[in-house]
């Protein structure tokens, strides 16, 4: 069993930011009942990925992280929906919270990719269908229409991956051309993000649409240490986001359910959500 150890992080300030984070999704769930044109679910899925992890690393084993990451693929879901139409409202339902109705917005910034690519490795963790079959068929086009820049490969990715949960013949190819518009000619947004977060991922998905099990453990060690390099910059180094390697994590969880034997351990990938402790 190969190890990659966690980035240094200060658990003080991860504790601190747990507990800030819990209380404002509190606020946030109260506003969305009692006035739901004041609610953001941009802001709120912003607070989910922060508690998902902080719980991950300051209370690994609470069943909390669970209902956390859940609320993430619900609110996900409803985001997208909103943003599809800006007409009349969309009905949320979130786990253990009373339904509600969410004004129609159409598209706009807070529905780009950064949110969208959560939402997904979530739902993939969670095996969740309904999820993944939502998610799969955000038209790539309201991604791009978010007005926030992004690399085009991050845009060809996630092409894939919808590809590949609807099971479309050609995901082979389009994982190619998104691995080629990893070329540092061709990004210009966040070359180190790239580099160091998205194409490892996009190689673990190589080996395991291949069904190589050698090579997605050896995929995954090297995803799990940029994931590392990357979170490791001093500016990044308490920020929650980096606390799981979401992408790594999700495929991980695939994985396992075919009986890829999964040969390294991290804190980066708890092995409670790779074994579906949290599916649907």
């Amino acid at each position: 069993m190969k190890k990659v150890q966690h980035h240094s992080i200060n658990m003080e300030i991860a504790r601190r930011n747990l507990g800030s984070s819990m209380r404002i999704l509190q606020s946030d769930l109260t506003v969305a009942q009692k006035n739901p044109v004041r609610f953001s679910l941009d802001a709120f899925l912003a607070n989910l990925r922060a508690s998902i992890g902080c719980l991950a690393v300051a209370e690994p084993d609470s069943p909390e992280l669970c209902h956390i990451i859940h609320l993430t693929i619900q609110a996900t879901t409803a985001l997208y929906a909103v943003a599809a139409t800006n007409q009349g409202t969309v009905t949320v339902t979130f786990e253990n919270e009373p339904t509600i109705s969410v004004p129609a917005k159409g598209p706009g910034s807070y529905a780009g990719i950064r949110n969208w690519y959560p939402g997904f490795f979530c739902a993939m963790i969670c095996r969740d269908t309904g999820a993944l079959d939502a998610l799969a068929h955000v038209p790539i086009e309201l991604l791009r229409h978010s007005g926030l820049p992004a690399d085009e490969c991050q845009y060809l990715f996630a092409d894939t991956l919808q590809g590949m949960w609807k099971r479309e013949k050609d995901v082979p190819k389009r994982l190619l051309e998104a691995v080629k518009a990893t070329n540092p000619s061709q990004t210009s947004v966040d070359q180190d993000y790239i580099l160091n977060m998205v194409l490892p991922t996009m190689e673990l998905l190589y080996n395991f649409l291949l069904l190589d099990k050698t090579g997605f453990n050896t995929a995954l060690e090297h995803a799990l240490l940029r994931h590392k390099q990357y979170w490791s910059n001093k500016e990044r180094t308490n920020d929650p986001f980096g606390y799981l390697a979401l992408g790594p994590l999700a495929l991980a969880s695939f994985a396992y359910d075919i009986n890829f034997p999964i040969e390294v351990e991290s804190e980066y990938l708890p092995m409670r959500l790779v074994r579906g402790d949290c599916r649907q």
